[in-house]
């Protein structure tokens, strides 16, 4: 049984996706988790090297490239409705996660908190033009809508980003996400 699947999108990652991948599959879980890639017609060489790692790790990979470019919202969406877990852990081509247990840290926090609609965590936002790295970038965000719920007597509640919100990698309920995300595509449609 899968408990957790980490919904990857990905569109011209080439630089990456190989990073990306390795920190997924280095993953240190006490659950069976499953990478599923939605790739929206690259034109680089991301859906090779995906191919490759699906190729490596036939177990825990899912991979499609959709057969024309949906978009991120549609692809999001594509990409969900083949997730087979309870949890999902939303993420995109270039990002990279830091630990080797979070994904055991997220899955365990929405378990013992079955209140909780999702999580989400700080992140670290790198500008390639730049070459900066921003430490723990949306801290602000994350105190400030902690600061909102806590006041409208919402606790446990957190602002996310995800292609439903904008820019960052979180965990949610299955169930949850999937609702969220028809919900938007019938408002956009």
């Amino acid at each position: 049984m899968i408990e957790l699947s980490v919904l990857l999108i990905a569109f011209n990652n080439e630089k990456h996706i190989e990073e990306t991948l390795e920190s997924l599959i280095s993953q240190q879980c006490s659950f069976n988790y499953e990478i599923v890639v939605g790739d929206d017609c690259s034109t680089d060489k991301t859906f090779e090297i995906i191919k490759q790692y699906a190729k490596n790790y036939p177990k825990l990979f899912n991979v499609e490239q959709n057969p024309s470019q949906l978009g991120i919202l549609k692809n999001f969406k594509t990409t969900l409705d083949r997730c087979n877990g309870d949890l999902i852990f939303n993420f995109d081509g270039d990002d990279v996660v830091q630990s080797k247990e979070a994904l055991e840290k997220l899955a365990t926090v929405l378990r013992l908190n079955p209140d909780l609609g999702f999580v989400d965590s700080g992140f670290d936002c790198y500008i390639t033009d730049e070459n900066a790295l921003i430490k723990f970038w949306n801290k602000k965000i994350i105190l400030a809508a902690n600061s909102a719920a806590e006041k409208i007597g919402a606790k446990g509640i957190l602002l996310s980003s995800t292609p439903l919100f904008e820019n960052s990698s979180a965990a949610f309920i299955a169930k949850n996400l999937t609702e969220a995300a028809q919900w938007i595509l019938e408002r956009k449609a």
